[in-house]
């Protein structure tokens, strides 16, 4: 409501502030502090303080008008210091009741401020802090800086620790800082996750060392204390890459109950240095027979349990054991397992891995649009062509399956006796001319691109150039011919 006069008078009534009376002529409120047509008055009260005006007109009829002005600014003069990883004590800033109060910057990490004003917390990391804080009136802002110190150690918060590789040596320092003690040494402990498997951390000097035995990213939070018992914690993290990888296959796959089988475990080294002194475990259902492990020997106090100890393993080279069972005759096979660990002697093996004696056989899918052909050849082996014709075919040897007239397309595959048949063969590997490339994939010896072995882990994938690629998921592969859309396919 506005309120029109011919003439009113303006008087405050805070008894803190003494002035006297000002006529004015004309005009009309418009806010708390200012007249139309008339001079604003600022700056007239102290910080954080309500003052009341009281408008009195010349007219009889029209009745007194108080208005309350406020004019607010944080009156809040210094804070508290603190000790890094001790409760911080509670502190309320002024005025309390006029906004919502934000921690703008500066503040120790474990210390919050409340939309109310109140300052809590444990300050994590000692230093001399310079605290921003703002409140906000809804009708205006104020912002005032405030020092704090916290005393205590503090890490340096620009450090990350460097990530490392399986089997190659590791060193990196912590570095800390202590405030408010010329005593600067700290302690430090992992207190909470653990270090990489084959790492150590110095307690004195803050130094992780020693050689990674399994891949993976592990995060662990570390504590420094000084020597006035003053903490600090952070977390980090170190991913160590996979230079020592373990192929594991099976003969016959799936594996026969009351025969024998053979299981190849197959080391490949794709780190610059020599892995040395590396070994392998693995364990056999206790039900099988007739264990032959060469080079290995049963672990104490285990059944089927065997160690294989080997001196060293280049870069960029591979080695397999191969050990020979026998499965009961009748022996059920599901959810049975070869457990098989990796790692730079027997007191240092990695989490250990599962290789399933038992799985349903399947056909991969090739994705294909409408209208592509597919062949395919399963089992001992039966074959069905390209135009849709089966065929058994029990030979040994190496055929070609399919050829373009071009050359561009080649699949070749080469069959094996079953265990000392002479009656029935299997598929033991299959190659393919890819582009200009020669891929193979090879029962026992993996993946090779022109005749080199290749390591190739579930998930990842050999770019071949031009679009064409060998890919695994699992234990299936698949090889895709240069080009884009339908193209040739090869799945295994």
């Amino acid at each position: 409501m506005w309120y029109l006069f011919n003439m009113f008078r303006l008087s405050l009534m805070d008894p803190a502030v003494k002035q006297p009376p000002y006529p004015y002529d004309r005009g009309g409120p418009t806010d708390g502090t200012t007249f139309r047509n008339q001079p604003r008055l600022t700056d007239t009260f102290p910080a954080a303080t309500i003052s009341k005006l009281k408008v009195t007109t010349f007219d009889n009829n029209v009745p007194p008008i108080d208005i309350e002005a406020v004019n607010i600014g944080i009156t809040t003069t210094s804070l508290p210091d603190g000790i890094s990883g001790t409760t911080y004590p509670a502190t309320q800033l002024e005025p309390a009741n006029y906004g919502t109060w934000e921690l703008v910057s500066g503040a120790p990490d474990g210390l919050t401020l409340s939309p109310t004003g109140v300052l809590s917390g444990t300050p994590n990391g000692g230093n001399a802090y310079n605290v921003t804080v703002r409140l906000d009136t809804g009708s205006r802002t104020v912002s005032r800086a405030f020092p704090m110190f916290i005393a205590g150690p503090r890490f340096d918060t620009d450090q990350r620790l460097p990530d490392g590789k399986t089997y190659e040596a590791y060193n990196a320092a912590i570095v800390t800082t202590v405030h408010g003690n010329v005593d600067e040494t700290t302690t430090l402990a992992v207190t909470d996750g653990a270090l990489p498997a084959g790492l150590d951390l110095d307690p004195a000097t803050g130094v992780i060392t020693g050689t990674p035995t399994s891949a993976g990213t592990s995060r662990f939070t570390l504590t420094a204390t000084d020597s006035d018992g003053y903490t600090a914690s952070r977390e980090f993290s170190v991913t160590i890459g996979s230079t020592l990888s373990i192929v594991v296959s099976v003969n016959p796959d799936p594996v026969l109950t009351g025969a024998d089988a053979s299981a190849q475990f197959t080391l490949i080294n794709r780190g610059a240095n020599t892995a040395a002194g590396y070994a392998v475990r693995f364990r056999l259902p206790s039900e099988f027979t007739g264990v032959a492990a060469p080079g290995c020997t049963l672990a104490p106090a285990t059944v089927n349990t065997y160690d294989c100890l080997f001196a060293d393993l280049p870069s960029d080279t591979q080695t397999s054991v191969v050990v020979g069972f026998e499965v009961p005759a009748g022996y059920d096979l599901t959810g049975k397992y070869i457990d098989y660990q990796v790692g730079l002697g027997a007191a240092s093996l990695a989490s250990p891995l599962r290789y399933p004696l038992f799985r349903e056989p399947t056909l991969p899918s090739i994705p294909c649009l409408d209208g592509c052909l597919m062949a395919r050849s399963t089992g001992d082996p039966h074959l069905v062509t390209l135009d849709g014709y089966p065929y058994d075919l029990q030979t040994v040897g190496e055929t070609v399956w399919t050829r373009t007239v071009d050359g561009s397309v080649e699949i070749q595959a080469r069959t094996s006796p079953w265990r000392t048949s002479t009656t029935v063969s299997i598929n033991t590997a299959v190659a393919a001319r890819v582009g200009s490339h020669r891929v193979g994939l090879y029962i026992g010896d993996g993946v090779l691109i022109d005749g080199v072995p290749t390591g190739l882990e579930s998930g990842a994938s050999i770019d071949l150039g031009g679009g064409a690629y060998v890919s695994r998921t699992g234990e299936n592969y698949l090889i895709v011919w240069p080009g884009t859309g339908d193209r040739p396919r090869l799945s295994v």
